[in-house]
């Protein structure tokens, strides 16, 4: 049986806002949904959620099928993974995930437990330039791995190395169990770092792997609004590039908004700084011209909307035409 773990504790003080990232919606879904969907999906059999700060809020967005557990309080990611022990099943691999991100495919997932099953301890790594928020992997001169250094605890050398973690870890699930034990909070923050357990299996000649996908852009976390707004650039963007790979029509991908949960059928066409948000569905051949605000409607097929229209929460039936500057707004 394969575990998942996903941290989601932290209470997110950089972030200024007073709220848990994994309840930032990022395209319309709550950053948390992203990893639960795609761990649903994949080879995984058991999820675990780590809860903490704002909990309650945090539980309400968990069906049935996770199982939950508390961090009463945040000493680190060591910690977390200490307190989802007691629910690991099976003598199979636990992949551990930080619910800030990254956010990575059911297919990835799968590609990572396979690649797992050379390793008593498997990571994911990226290649990234100047970066001073992700901690560094530490090689020796054969390219053996050593251990993991946080940023915030490396040196300025350290922090010239471009491999970096990114926060997803696969481990047998026997080998997690009695290690994490291990752990101590030997660092500047006085935390309980999950990374230290890197070094203790190395010094115990355990099998470390690392892994990296061809992906540039998936090694996203949530630590500041900057990079809120950065990671959420970058799925509104795959959103967009995928309904262009399905027949819809898009004129400006980078300036047109679209939340993940929305439906566009084929041969839509879809005009720059056109917001479509919720859970809208808009027919084919259907035509939104620019600036138009569309948020939980059902629009049918082959209607035109004019420049600058706000609709939200409205049915529009096939070949309707709306002016420029039409405003529906249904009023519950």
């Amino acid at each position: 049986m394969n575990n998942a773990v996903i941290l989601a504790a932290g209470k997110s003080s950089r972030m200024g806002m007073g709220i848990n990232k994994v309840l930032l919606n990022c395209a319309g879904v709550p950053i948390l949904k992203y990893h639960l969907d795609a761990l649903r999906a994949s080879k995984i059999d058991k999820i675990i959620v780590v809860l903490g700060y704002q909990g309650d809020q945090v539980k309400k967005l968990l069906n049935k099928d996770i199982n939950i557990v508390y961090q009463n309080k945040c000493c680190g990611t060591g910690d977390a993974v200490m307190t989802a022990i007691p629910q690991l099943s099976g003598d199979d691999y636990t992949i551990i995930i930080n619910g800030d991100g990254p956010f990575l495919s059911a297919e990835q997932l799968n590609k990572l437990l396979e690649e797992a099953q050379k390793y008593d301890f498997l990571l994911l790594t990226q290649v990234i330039k100047s970066s001073n928020k992700f901690g560094r992997i530490l090689r020796d001169k054969n390219n053996k791995i050593l251990k993991i250094i946080e940023a915030s605890d490396a040196t300025k050398n350290q922090l010239k190395i471009e491999e970096c973690n990114s926060g997803v870890y696969v481990i047998k699930t026997k080998i997690l169990c009695e290690y994490i034990k291990k752990i101590k909070a030997e660092n500047n923050q006085c935390e309980y770092y999950f990374t230290d357990i890197l070094e203790l299996l190395v010094n115990d000649n355990k099998n470390i792997g690392s892994f990296s996908f061809d992906e540039g852009d998936f090694l996203n976390s949530v630590n500041t609004l900057t990079e809120f707004s950065e990671m959420e650039s970058v799925v509104r963007y795959k959103i967009n590039s995928d309904l262009l790979s399905h027949n819809i029509w898009i004129h400006d991908v980078r300036n047109t908004y679209i939340d993940k949960q929305c439906r566009l059928e084929p041969m839509c066409e879809i005009y720059a700084n056109t917001h479509i948000l919720g859970e809208s569905v808009i027919g084919e051949r259907t035509k939104i011209l620019p600036n138009c605000y569309i948020k939980n409607c059902k629009i049918g097929r082959d209607c035109l909307i004019d420049v600058n229209c706000v609709l939200e929460g409205i049915n529009l039936e096939d070949n309707t035409i709306l002016s420029p500057n039409t405003k529906m707004i249904c009023v519950k």
